[in-house]
C-alpha cells in the first residue's frame, strides 16, 4: 500500500508567516507615515505655545522696566511628544532661547544740534529644533516688539509696544541667555537702571539696530506722529523720525546673567521725580478696578474684568501717596484689537475701546511700582444704534429705535433700556424698557417711548444700553415748541434725493385764522398750499439736473404774521451711467509679460460703443494696447497684453476704459513682474 504525504501543517506555517508579514508591514507604513505627521501636530501645538510664552517674556520686561520689579519668567523651549508601544519616536524637539548682540547700537539724534545719546542693548532669539515641523518660525523680541520671522516673510505676534500715541517706550536689554532644552525654562528679568523720562522735540530721529528692517518700516509706517526716513542693510538699522512731541521712557533691564548697571546712564531725570510736585521714591500702585464699560470676571475665569467687544471701558489706578503719576500700557495678542487708547497720567485713568474675542493685559505704574490686569473682551448683546424718531413737540410721545447685535454664540434675552438726560448734564433716567431674545449673529431693533416735557425743548440726550453693554450709544433729539397762535417747525424730510427725484418736506403748522405755508429752495418759492387748522402739511420740489448740492429749505408759515424754520438738504448727483464692473489680471508672464485681462463693463443707457484695455510700464509708457468694439447695456471680454525683450522687473498698471461715445468710465490695477 501507498502511504500518501500530509501538507496541513505546511499551510498553516505559510498563513502565520504572511499574517506576520501584514503586521509588519502595517507598523512600517505607521512608522513612515502616521508618526511623522502626529509628531508635527505635536510641534506645531507647542510653536503657538512659546508664542505665548515669549509675549509673556517681553510683558516681563515691558513691567520690569517701568516698575524696577524683579521676575522670572518659565518659557517652554521645548516639547515631548506621546509615549509609544510599537513604535519609535525621534528624540523630543529642543529650542534655544539666547541673547544676541547687534552690530549697532541704538541712537538718539536730537535737533537742536546736542550730543547724540548712544546705548548698547541685546535681541532675544528663540530657534526650535523641529524635526517634523520645517517651517516654524524663528522667534525674535526687540524692542518690546515679539515677531515670527519665516523664510519669507515676518509677522507681529500681539501689537509693537515701542511707539505710543505720545510716548516712546524703550527697553535696553543686557545680560547673557543661552538655553537649550527639551522642557521648560526659567528666565531671569531684572531691572539694572530705573526707568528715566526726557521730552523728545519734533526731528528727534532714533536709530534702532533689527533683525528684520522691512518688519519695522512697515511698523512704523503703521504709526502715528512718526515717519521712517532712512534704513541701512548693512548695519542692520532703521531710524524713524518723530513728527510731533513724545515723551521718552528709558530703562535697562537684564536679561540671565551677567547683566550690571551702568552708572553713566543719566538721559533726561529720573521717571518718579520728573516734576517738584510729584512724590519722589518709592509707593506701591494698583487698579482700583473699572469705573465703567466692564464687568469682575467670576473667580477661577482667568480673567479680572469682562468687556463687550466695540465697547469703551474706563479704569482707574490709586496710589498710597499723593499727585503720582501714572503710566499706562497694554498687551493685546490673538483677535483682540486695542481700538482706542486714552490716558490721563496725573488723574491715573485710561479710557479704551477693544474689539474681537480674547484677552489683553492691562499695565499700570509709577514711583517704582506697578500692577497689570487681565481683560476679557467677549462677545455679548451690544447697542449698534440709536435712531430717535425726532423732531417732535413737547409734551407728545418721542419714539427712539434701539438696534442691538448678539455677538454670543447662542440665543441670549436681554432687557434693552431707554435712558434720557433732559439737561444734558450726564444724568440719564430710565424712561422705558423692553425685554427682546436674539439668535445668535442677529440684530434686533426694539422701538422704546418717552413722553417729553414741556422744558425739553431744543434737545435732550437719548441712550440706549443693554444688560451687557451698559455704556450703550448716546444720540441727540430734537424737541420743538410751537407758539399759541402762529409758528411753524420743520419735522421730517425725504432727503438725501437724487437729482430728477421729488423733495418731500413734512412742517408742522400751528394757527388761528387760517395761513399760507410756503417752501422755498435757497430763497425762491417752488411750492405753496394753504390750511385752516393745526397739524402737519406735505410740501415738495421736483429735483432736476444740476440741482445736486447743500440746499437751504425754508418753509414760512403767512397769515396773520409770518413765522419760518429753515433746514439744510442734500441733493446728490445723478449717477454715472458708465462703469467698468469687473476687471481681473491673470498673469501668465515668465521671460516676458502676459497678462490676460478679463473685463465686465455696463451702460445703463444701453448706448456701449468702446472698451481700450491698456498695459503702461513702471515709467508710464504705453507698451500694449486694444479697442474692443461693443454694444448694448453690458459687455465683457478677455484681451491679452504682453511685453517682449525681458523687460526688468517693475510694477505694470492695467487700465480698462469703456465708452459711449459721450462720457467714459475707467478702472485700473497694478501687476508686479518679477523679470
Amino acid at each position: 500500500m501507498i502511504r500518501r504525504g500530509d501538507d496541513r501543517a505546511v499551510t498553516v506555517q505559510i498563513g502565520a508567516i504572511l499574517l506576520l508579514a501584514i503586521v509588519f508591514s502595517a507598523l512600517a507604513l505607521y512608522q513612515v507615515n502616521a508618526v511623522p505627521e502626529q509628531n508635527r501636530g505635536v510641534e506645531f501645538d507647542h510653536s503657538e505655545r512659546i508664542e505665548g510664552d515669549l509675549l509673556e517674556l517681553r510683558d516681563s520686561i515691558l513691567t520690569t522696566g517701568t516698575t524696577g520689579a524683579t521676575r522670572g519668567v518659565s518659557v517652554e523651549l521645548g516639547t515631548q511628544y506621546e509615549s509609544r508601544v510599537a513604535a519609535v519616536n525621534p528624540p523630543h524637539p529642543t529650542g534655544t532661547l539666547r541673547t544676541i548682540e547687534p552690530e549697532s547700537n541704538v541712537t538718539i539724534e536730537y535737533p537742536n544740534s546736542a550730543a547724540d545719546d548712544t546705548f548698547e542693548t541685546r535681541q532675544l532669539v528663540y530657534e526650535p529644533g523641529y524635526h517634523e515641523y520645517q517651517n516654524a518660525p524663528r522667534t525674535v523680541v526687540e524692542h518690546s516688539t515679539v515677531y515670527n520671522e519665516f523664510d519669507d516673510a515676518a509677522v507681529t505676534v500681539g501689537e509693537q509696544q515701542l511707539i505710543g500715541s505720545d510716548r516712546i517706550t524703550l527697553l535696553l536689554l543686557d545680560g547673557e541667555l543661552h538655553e537649550q532644552t527639551s522642557g521648560t525654562a526659567s528666565v531671569s528679568v531684572e531691572s539694572l537702571n530705573s526707568a528715566r523720562t526726557k521730552t523728545l522735540d519734533p526731528g528727534t530721529k532714533l536709530t534702532l539696530p533689527t533683525e528684520l528692517i522691512d518688519r519695522w518700516e512697515s511698523e512704523i509706517d503703521q504709526a502715528d506722529g512718526v515717519r521712517h526716513v532712512d534704513s541701512q542693510p548693512d548695519d542692520n538699522t532703521v531710524t524713524v523720525e518723530l513728527e510731533a512731541e513724545f515723551e521718552l521712557e528709558i530703562a535697562r533691564v537684564g536679561v540671565g546673567s551677567g547683566g550690571s548697571s551702568d552708572g553713566g546712564f543719566s538721559i533726561g531725570s529720573d521717571r518718579s521725580s520728573d516734576d517738584g510736585d510729584r512724590t519722589a521714591g518709592q509707593y506701591d500702585v494698583s487698579f482700583d478696578g473699572p469705573s465703567s464699560g466692564a464687568t469682575t470676571c467670576d473667580d477661577g475665569a482667568g480673567c479680572d474684568y469682562h468687556l463687550s467687544t466695540g465697547s469703551t471701558a474706563s479704569f482707574e489706578a490709586v496710589a498710597d501717596v499723593e499727585a503720582a503719576s501714572f503710566d499706562f500700557a497694554y498687551d493685546s495678542a490673538g483677535d483682540v484689537t486695542i481700538e482706542s487708547f486714552d490716558e490721563d497720567r496725573d488723574a491715573g485713568t485710561v479710557q479704551l475701546e477693544a474689539t474681537g474675542d480674547g484677552t489683553f493685559e492691562l499695565f499700570v505704574s509709577s514711583g517704582g511700582s506697578g500692577d497689570s490686569i487681565t481683560v476679557d473682551v467677549r462677545q455679548g448683546v451690544v447697542v449698534r444704534s440709536v435712531e430717535p424718531r425726532d423732531p417732535v413737540e413737547s409734551g407728545t410721545d418721542l419714539d427712539v429705535e434701539v438696534t442691538v447685535e448678539n455677538l454670543h454664540e447662542d440665543d441670549r434675552t436681554q432687557n434693552v433700556s431707554l435712558l434720557v438726560d433732559g439737561d444734558r448734564n450726564g444724568a440719564f433716567d430710565e424712561v422705558d424698557s423692553g425685554e427682546v431674545t436674539i439668535g445668535s449673529g442677529e440684530m434686533e431693533t426694539v422701538t422704546l417711548t418717552y413722553r417729553t416735557e414741556d422744558d425739553d425743548s431744543p434737545e435732550i440726550d437719548v441712550r440706549g444700553t443693554t444688560d451687557e453693554d451698559a455704556d450703550g450709544i448716546v444720540s441727540t433729539a430734537d424737541v420743538y415748541e410751537l407758539g399759541d397762535w402762529l409758528d411753524v417747525q420743520i419735522v421730517g424730510t425725504n432727503a438725501p434725493v437724487t437729482e430728477g427725484e421729488t423733495l418731500e418736506v413734512t412742517a408742522d403748522v400751528r394757527q388761528t385764522i387760517g395761513a399760507d405755508v410756503l417752501l422755498e429752495i435757497d430763497a425762491e418759492e417752488v411750492d405753496r398750499t394753504s390750511v385752516d387748522e393745526d397739524g402737519e402739511v406735505t410740501l415738495t420740489w421736483d429735483t432736476d439736473s444740476g440741482d445736486a448740492g447743500e440746499r437751504t429749505i425754508t418753509v414760512i408759515a403767512d397769515g396773520w404774521g409770518e413765522e419760518s424754520d429753515e433746514a439744510t438738504v442734500t441733493v446728490d448727483a445723478e449717477p454715472e451711467t458708465l462703469s467698468v464692473d469687473e476687471l481681473a489680471v491673470d498673469d501668465r508672464s515668465g521671460n516676458q509679460v502676459e497678462l490676460d485681462v478679463d473685463w465686465t463693463v455696463s451702460d445703463t443707457d444701453g448706448a456701449l460703443e468702446t472698451v481700450t484695455v491698456l498695459l503702461e510700464n513702471e515709467a508710464g509708457d504705453e507698451v500694449d494696447s486694444e479697442r474692443v468694439d461693443v454694444s448694448g447695456t453690458t459687455a465683457s471680454g478677455e484681451t491679452e497684453l504682453r511685453e517682449t525683450g525681458n523687460p526688468d522687473a517693475q510694477t505694470y498698471t492695467v487700465t480698462v476704459t469703456v465708452s459711449n461715445g459721450e462720457s467714459e468710465g475707467t478702472r485700473t490695477t497694478t501687476v508686479e513682474y518679477a523679470g
